[in-house]
């Protein structure tokens, strides 16, 4: 329901989400919330797909950067993405 709109927005990743309703979540005398086993369990599920999006858009990156500047060496011209610069 809500990917439309992000994806309008310009999102790249549209990772999954974890709903909780009150009786899940227990405030702490500290102030801090404590989710529940299930809430507890899908939230670190969704981190980790989290972590693996990030570092695989990072090694994307990275492998995009060297492959463009690899092509422009040599040539004085070299780019990343859509972004190019002449030297």
């Amino acid at each position: 329901m809500l990917k439309p709109v992000l994806s309008e927005l310009g999102a790249q990743h549209i990772l999954s989400t974890v709903y909780a309703v009150d009786k899940q979540l227990e405030r702490l005398a500290d102030g801090s919330v404590q989710p529940d086993e299930e809430v507890d369990l899908r939230l670190k599920e969704v981190l980790k797909e989290f972590v693996k999006a990030v570092q695989s858009s990072a090694t994307e990156s990275n492998e995009l950067a060297l492959s463009n500047y690899s092509r422009g060496l040599g040539t004085g011209y070299w780019g990343l993405g859509e972004k190019s610069f002449c030297v």
